[in-house]
């Protein structure tokens, strides 16, 4: 009987099952906006998301309507605005902590630095959900088209460059359409060599699936295509029709596994989920406010920023925190604080343990693009396994802007380094 009832179960679904590959005229055709539920062994799947913008939703009007959500209800979104998978790979052990369970795992980070710890985070989701679905997305797009005014020419603008020149109304898709049908230069798309074969060697190592947006027979045709799925205005996420084609495909992708294996990916037992290894521990306190740690009185722990929700442990005199190596080995403490290119904003911190004293420079070094300070983080030497340490700290010098901002600490699990400039979670707005 069981035999039979699973015999129906694959013929119905390999009935609904498409090719992963899809083609152009289904990339250009319409959805029905049909939001979809995978369902595995009985149950919607249980899916956690990593990414950037696109997966988080960004533009659409209800974010819940992004691709994640038109799979199950039971999705954990861990995709930030303008980030990339080093901080989730650094500390995947502390996002998504210690009880839960994935049947799909998503990864999405084409565009946003693909190279600097892609393979490490999903090496560690592989190693502790071992039968997990883990797809890797590759969302190139209109803002990778390139345009010359002729076939000889070396001048090329981007897209949005080129739109300028129409003097189009922002929203009009259909006339910059037109544009693009009867223009007479030529498209080009930006090519990602490194990013690719980082992708490539990721889905092979893993035993993963990817998928990216197909190309037409030319580049113009390509980015019409491309068009009807990003939104209207600078082209740069994905629409709500886009999310709705991206569900899809996530779908098909899902269905094939299941056909393939003959069997649902339900985790059901506990002991499916494997070990986090040497497991890491991060506190970033600069986007919750969440300080776990002891400190001294004449420290404040303050929300300087209400509009954006940012905390920092203000420093103004000499102070001190106690921070805790939770684990069996000595590990490196990496400090996280408040930078910027503007000389005088911040005073220099100072720190000293046992390990040693560590002067932590607030010079952004360039970084801080926007003029609003940017997160620093550095290694501060090693702290010993299973005890608490005093950390001293004090600002180096007086008369600055703003006070010695300090935003969080970290451990490693030894395989990925934090990266020095723009470390932790970004505000999603």
């Amino acid at each position: 009987m069981m035999r039979s009832h699973w015999t129906k179960f694959l013929v119905a679904i390999s009935c609904l099952v498409a090719m992963v590959v899809v083609s152009v005229n289904q990339l250009s055709g319409s959805t029905d906006g049909t939001r979809r539920q995978l369902v595995t062994a009985g149950d919607p799947l249980r899916i956690a998301v990593f990414g950037s913008s696109h997966s988080w939703g960004a533009t659409l009007e209800d974010r819940f309507m992004a691709y994640p959500y038109r799979l199950s209800p039971r999705v954990d979104n861990f995709a930030y605005f303008a980030s990339g998978p080093n901080y989730p790979a650094v500390c995947t052990q502390s996002i998504i902590g210690n009880h839960a369970i994935y049947d799909l795992i998503i990864l999405e980070y084409y565009v946003s630095g693909a190279q600097h710890g892609l393979a490490e985070l999903a090496r560690r989701l592989r190693s502790r959900f071992p039968e997990a679905i883990i797809i890797v997305m590759k969302f190139n797009g209109p803002f990778d088209a390139l345009r010359a005014p002729s076939i000889d020419s070396e001048e090329w603008q981007d897209l949005m460059s080129w739109k300028k020149t129409l003097d189009l109304p922002n929203g009009q898709l259909n006339e910059f359409v037109n544009e693009i049908e009867n223009d007479t230069g030529v498209w080009r798309f930006r090519e990602h060599p490194n990013t690719d074969r980082a992708i490539n060697r990721v889905v092979r190592e893993i035993g993963g699936y990817q998928f990216h947006l197909p190309q037409a027979a030319t580049a113009t045709k390509t980015l019409v295509s491309y068009l009807r799925f990003f939104d209207k205005d600078r082209h740069q996420l994905l629409s709500a029709r886009g999310h709705e084609w991206v569900a899809d495909m996530c779908s098909q992708i899902v269905t094939k596994h299941i056909l393939a294996h003959q069997k649902a990916t339900r985790q059901v037992k506990r002991a499916s989920v494997a070990s986090w290894g040497k497991g890491d521990s991060c506190n970033i306190w600069w986007t919750t406010g969440g300080m776990p740690y002891p400190f001294s009185e004449n420290l404040v722990l303050n929300q300087y920023d209400e509009t954006r929700g940012k905390f920092a442990l203000e420093i103004t005199a000499t102070g001190w925190l106690d921070i805790e190596n939770p684990f069996h080995d000595d590990r490196t403490l990496y400090l996280s604080f408040l930078a910027s290119d503007t000389p005088g904003t911040y005073p220099n911190g100072v720190i000293s343990h046992a390990g040693g004293s560590f002067v932590l420079d607030t010079d952004a070094g360039g970084h801080d693009k926007h003029g609003v300070g940017i997160v620093r983080t550095i290694p501060v030497g090693l702290l010993v396994a299973g005890k608490t340490t005093r950390i001293n700290v004090k600002p180096q010098s007086a008369g600055t802007t703003l006070p010695f901002r300090l935003a969080g600490a970290t451990f490693t699990n030894g395989d990925v380094t934090p990266v020095e400039f723009n470390f932790g979670p970004h505000f999603n707005r």
